[in-house]
């Protein structure tokens, strides 16, 4: 029973962080990624990260980047999205919370 207060008090905790981070965020047109996915960037993050399961966020830094390197980091990032990387990040989270049980 202590796990499932746990897991609402997580995401309770992410649900705010991502307001924090959407917040203070910049989005980029919408031509640089798929209809759903949304670009951000953001000046408080110092890498790039991916948030989200169904309506996936991508949150670059706000520091300057050739074309070449911006293309890269957004096709690094979508490869997590294809790859399904947050799901798999989850299911693990979730095991290790049942293995404390």
């Amino acid at each position: 029973m202590c796990s499932f207060y746990f897991c609402i008090f997580e995401t309770v905790q992410y649900r705010r962080a991502l307001t924090v981070l959407l917040k203070a965020s910049i989005p980029l047109p919408e031509g640089n990624a798929s209809e759903k996915t949304s670009v951000y960037l953001n000046p408080t993050l110092t890498t790039p990260c991916t948030v989200g399961f169904f309506h996936c966020r991508i949150f670059l830094p706000s520091v300057s980047l050739s074309d070449s390197e911006e293309n890269w980091l957004l096709t690094h990032e979508k490869k997590h999205i294809s790859r399904k990387d947050s799901f798999f990040k989850l299911s693990l989270y979730g095991l290790s919370l049942s293995a404390l049980v």
